[in-house]
Formats: C-alpha cells, sequence, structure tokens
C-alpha cells in the first residue's frame, strides 16, 4: 500500500472550454461532454498493476483524466463532438486499413482522419505537449474522426445491434506531459492501470529462446520461416 497525495488536476472542463493550466486547448466543447480525473475514476485498489507501477501512476495522476458524453438514445454506434481546435500543431496515428496504421500532422480538429488511435498536441504556451487517447468503456471500442469548423469527432461503437449504451464517463484518457516523450509512457502507463486488460513491456520477461532463434515480423506473414 501506498499514501495517495492528492494534488490539484492541471485541466478544467467549464462554459464550453477545456483548458490546460489555464490556457485553452478545446473550444466549443458541447454541454453533454464530461471530463473527470484520473483519481476520480481509477483506485489503486482496482488494478491489478504491481505496487511500483500503482505508486508511479497515482504520482501523476493530476496530469491525467477522462472524457466522456451522454446521449439521450442508446444506440451500438454513438459519434460526439469533443471540442474545437485551430493553429496548434499535432501527430497523430491513424488506422487506414483493418491491420495498417499511419502517421498523420496538422493543425486541426478538421485535420484528422478518420480512426486516429491517438493525437499528440503541441501547447506552447506553456511548453507542453497533451496526448488524447480513445479506449475501451465496457463493451465499446473507440476512435477520433474529424469534424467540420475545427470540431474532432469521438465514435464509440460495439459492433453488435444488440449491445446499446447511452452514455460513458471514460471513453477517452488525456494526458499532458513537458516531454513529449514522457507524455506517451506516462499515458499508456496510466491507461494499463485503469483497464487492466494488457500489461507494459516492462512488466514482461523475453523468453529464454530469443537468443538463439528470431525472425522479422513480416515473415509472419507467410506459410515458412527460415531461421
Amino acid at each position: 500500500s501506498f499514501d495517495l497525495i492528492e494534488k490539484e488536476s492541471l485541466f478544467d472542463l467549464s462554459e464550453g472550454k477545456f483548458t490546460v493550466k489555464g490556457v485553452p486547448l478545446f473550444h466549443d466543447v458541447p454541454k453533454n461532454v464530461s471530463f473527470s480525473s484520473f483519481s476520480s475514476i481509477c483506485q489503486p485498489s482496482d488494478s491489478n498493476a504491481p505496487p511500483s507501477l500503482l505508486q508511479r501512476v497515482f504520482s501523476l495522476s493530476h496530469k491525467g483524466g477522462f472524457f466522456g458524453f451522454s446521449h439521450e438514445t442508446p444506440s451500438d454506434r454513438l459519434m460526439n463532438s469533443l471540442g474545437s481546435f485551430n493553429g496548434k500543431n499535432f501527430l497523430s496515428v491513424f488506422r487506414f486499413k483493418t491491420w495498417w496504421s499511419s502517421q498523420w500532422i496538422g493543425n486541426s480538429g478538421s485535420d484528422l482522419q478518420m480512426e486516429t488511435q491517438w493525437i499528440l498536441i503541441e501547447i506552447p504556451e506553456i511548453k507542453s505537449y497533451a496526448v488524447i487517447i480513445p479506449i475501451i468503456e465496457k463493451s465499446f471500442r473507440s476512435a477520433l474522426h474529424p469534424g467540420s469548423d475545427g470540431h474532432f469527432m469521438i465514435c464509440a461503437e460495439s459492433g453488435s445491434t444488440k449491445v446499446k449504451a447511452l452514455s460513458f464517463n471514460a471513453i477517452a484518457y488525456v494526458h499532458l506531459s513537458d516531454n513529449p516523450y514522457n507524455v506517451m509512457k506516462e499515458a499508456y502507463s496510466a491507461i494499463r492501470v485503469h483497464l487492466n486488460t494488457f500489461r507494459l513491456l516492462e512488466e514482461k520477461a523475453l523468453p529464454n529462446i530469443v537468443d538463439k532463434f528470431g525472425w522479422c515480423t513480416w515473415d509472419a506473414f507467410y506459410l515458412s520461416v527460415d531461421p
């Protein structure tokens, strides 16, 4: 166990603005969008992560949080704006085929590609970077899509017309750091603690066979492998 010291969140969502350290990041955020701090959604006792990882994640919990949204009618596919932004450089990864992803850059929510898996936005006013990662909630997966007039959308879908929902509390995760490399590791560590559906590389041990045998992953698409 460890002592959880609550630190003030770096984010605020009010009056249609989502701000980071007082700097507006997204405008025109719909009223049906919510933001919750990491510690209000996830508790140490909820996770199967090792103590050292829990300690690290919760010590940085004030740097992250979750977006949610609600609709009036249940559906198996729900689309909702998370707000708009213009004039802010971003790097993203989107899925352009079922099995393939690629990078994409732009400076507006409308510049995103369909099926964006994450977006890293530069915030020069505070010399920091924010990453937004659509995740899984209940039986729904999510992805980011472009909208009009600078808006960017989140699409949550179950893949079955028999599985419907109308609200989400944590369908996308946002994390802030002054280092674009650290922000990814910190964000995925937090998501790992929250979801409990995967382990980080640091938690895994390489099997001894890797010292004797290996192949390029491209060879996995063929019928034979030459060691």
